[in-house]
């Protein structure tokens, strides 16, 4: 009987600890590995299970009323919350922040223009204690022995654009990750991507119309929620979320009213002038289209008559039915 042979990979991971033994000097890279181990760990779990994307909070709304430049809002707030980055690094925002768009002093375009609101997590060597980590050099340079968590909430362009590489680590909805994944199982059952550099997670998308220098809308529909949520739960609505103003005094309300009608009577001009534009393409295309519906008809008009003419003519002859004789009547004998 042959005894089969199968094949086996051995594959490195990113978990590495320190093995101690009696007697060994221990570095400080050797305490850090040790340090490192459980955390690596934890974010393996946490990376596979929960992938990435936001865990609770993080709302981004309109700036409240003190923000306001002639009834114009520039701020948004971002809210406290917690998520998860595509590392598996969990972070927390604990105190809300705001965020004030400045325009360009020349706008050159009436478009609006759409920036990324999104966080990350970083460490900040600035704690605890100096030490020194060269203990050869004339003049050892010092460090602080701790590292904090921080935060980081940042304004990005249209990330859309061809030049800007900062979308590959951007935690948000895309094609492969989308809103309504159906299955609840297969999509709890899916493993993240790993990625490589600085994480981000997305928050919101504001438009910004920089020529009126006001913020219009906060778009929150291609937020990402861990698995569990995103798994079980509806996405946000996608829709761009207007400034509420129910909590301002009368004479601001009037005004900002006043302000939004006019823009709305603009873009219902603008709309209008588009309509207009395309209700004459529309009867250009379709006068082209009945222009080639009728050369098309008379292109095949004439390949039948000239099919016609091709053909012999046949002769149609007409049967004439012969009439019968009609039948002589005998006459009848009286008396039988």
């Amino acid at each position: 009987m042959t005894k089969k042979l199968y094949t086996s990979s051995i594959q490195k991971t990113n978990v590495l600890s320190t093995r101690f033994t009696d007697g060994m000097v221990v570095e400080a890279s050797d305490l850090t590995t040790a340090q490192q181990y459980p955390v690596d760990l934890f974010r393996t779990l946490t990376q596979a299970y929960f992938g990435c994307g936001i865990v609770c909070g993080f709302d981004v709304t309109f700036h409240p009323e003190s923000a306001r430049t002639q009834g114009k809002t520039r701020c948004i707030k971002v809210h406290p919350g917690t998520a998860i980055d595509c590392h598996g690094y969990p972070f927390r925002l604990c105190k809300a922040v705001e965020m004030k768009f400045e325009p360009e002093p020349c706008p050159t375009s009436d478009d609006p223009i759409f920036i990324y609101i999104a966080a990350r997590r970083f460490q900040e060597g600035k704690q605890g204690r100096e030490v020194s980590d060269d203990k050869c050099g004339e003049k050892p340079a010092c460090v602080h022995a701790r590292d904090r968590d921080m935060v980081e909430i940042r304004a990005f362009p249209d990330i859309t654009l061809p030049e800007n590489k900062f979308a590959d680590n951007l935690c948000r909805i895309t094609e492969d990750h989308p809103p309504n994944p159906g299955e609840t199982c297969k999509c709890l059952k899916q493993c993240p991507c790993d990625c490589c550099g600085e994480s981000w997670v997305l928050l919101a998308i504001v438009k910004f119309i920089e020529s009126d220098c006001r913020v219009e809308c906060i778009d929150k529909s291609q937020r990402r929620y861990v698995k569990p949520i995103h798994c079980t739960c509806d996405a946000e609505p996608n829709v761009c979320v207007e400034d509420d103003v129910s909590g301002q005094s009368l004479e601001q309300r009037i005004e900002y009213s006043a302000q939004r009608f006019e823009r709305l009577q603009d873009r219902f001009e603008q709309q209008q002038t588009r309509l207009a534009d395309w209700s004459r393409e529309w009867q250009v295309l379709q006068q082209e289209y009945l222009e080639l519906r009728r050369e098309q008809g008379d292109e095949r008009l004439e390949i039948a008559q000239q099919a016609l003419q091709k053909e012999p003519a046949k002769k149609v002859t007409k049967k004439v039915a012969k009439k019968k004789p009609a039948a002589k009547k005998t006459p009848r004998k009286k008396g039988g």
